[in-house]
């Protein structure tokens, strides 16, 4: 984590809270490149071009495909904040997504339900789901609203680890994805071996997983009392781990990287 820093820290066992300050060239090239191509799915865009490249029989193009399939959301912030927060823990915690959700969206504008994180991790050696909630704020407050309330982080991330029926939900959503043609042999085998450790543990062997993205001076207020009368609550199988992600860029100035892209790297139709 050379291009960014832990500013402040604590651990117990597998759960543990965390600032992490980035460098502003190195968001700014982040942002650019692996968030813009997620926020995009630019890999999903390949993929189905690759798969219906037979059409170009009947005079279509690549390009043409490629217009027809990719998708051109308006930049919105919290969508935004998701993206860095994916790519933040599948480049510095292991975390595994098999699958960009926005697939599933017939409205790129809109959100999803159940949960902003669906994936996997490792805990002490086993692979094991992980939920997550993400919470994009440009508040000057200590900790921001955002963390508080019914559609706040910190109740999200009670009511998944509170709620089989909702924990459910989300591993059949996830299973679907799994027996798709196009799922990765990598995919099947995180999910079996997470779905056999949860069973193992009744149902309560998780990771839950909460990513606030900030544009402030960090502050450690941000989520020590949340994480610490959070953790009272948890059981011997669920493990929490809360990350700020301070940017050194504001909220409303992310728009700009994604759209604009890096010229060398991204492609244009």
């Amino acid at each position: 984590m050379s291009d960014m820093s832990i500013v402040y820290s604590q651990q117990h066992s597998s759960s543990f809270y965390e600032g992490v300050l980035f460098e502003k060239n190195f968001l700014e090239r982040y942002l650019q490149n692996q968030v813009r191509a997620k926020y995009y799915d630019e890999e999903g865009t390949t993929q189905l071009v690759e798969e219906f490249s037979d059409t170009r029989d009947t005079g279509f193009s690549v390009a043409e495909l490629k217009n027809i399939f990719q998708i051109d959301p308006t930049p919105i912030d919290w969508k935004i904040g998701e993206c860095i927060a994916e790519c933040f823990l599948e480049d510095n915690k292991k975390v595994r997504f098999h699958y960009n959700s926005s697939r599933d969206a017939k409205n790129q504008e809109g959100s999803q339900h159940g949960a902003d994180l669906v994936g996997f991790t490792e805990l002490n050696g086993e692979t094991v789901f992980l939920f997550g909630e993400v919470k994009t704020s440009d508040s000057n407050k200590s900790p921001p609203h955002v963390l508080y309330g019914r559609f706040g982080m910190i109740c999200q991330l009670e009511n998944i680890m509170n709620s089989r029926r909702i924990r459910g939900m989300l591993i059949r959503w996830l299973a679907f994805k799994r027996s798709s043609n196009n799922s990765t042999e990598a995919f099947k085998e995180d999910f079996a071996n997470a779905l056999r450790n949860y069973i193992k543990s009744e149902k309560r062997k998780q990771q839950l997983s909460g990513i606030l993205i900030r544009d402030i001076t960090p502050n450690e207020s941000d989520l020590k009392s949340r994480y610490e009368t959070f953790k009272q609550q948890l059981n011997h199988e669920t493990f929490l781990t809360l990350s700020a992600l301070y940017l050194p860029i504001k909220i409303d100035e992310l728009e700009k990287f994604i759209v604009s892209g890096d010229e060398n790297n991204v492609s244009k139709t």
